[in-house]
């Protein structure tokens, strides 16, 4: 991505409460996506993690 890229993709996830900061993005996986790409894989991966944690709190 480039640098407007990454901080497009900053701005996204911080609209779902998911933070990063610009070094986390260029050291991640996300760096070498595009930007629709990164940002639908990490919402599907924050997805997942939601699915999982909220399946977990009912076990408790």
């Amino acid at each position: 991505m480039t640098d407007l890229e990454i901080n497009t993709f900053i701005e996204t996830m911080e609209e779902y409460g998911d933070s990063w900061t610009y070094s986390e993005v260029f050291e991640s996986k996300y760096a070498d996506m595009d930007l629709q790409s990164a940002i639908s894989n990490r919402l599907n991966e924050c997805s997942w993690l939601s699915d999982i944690l909220a399946k977990a709190s009912g076990l408790l």
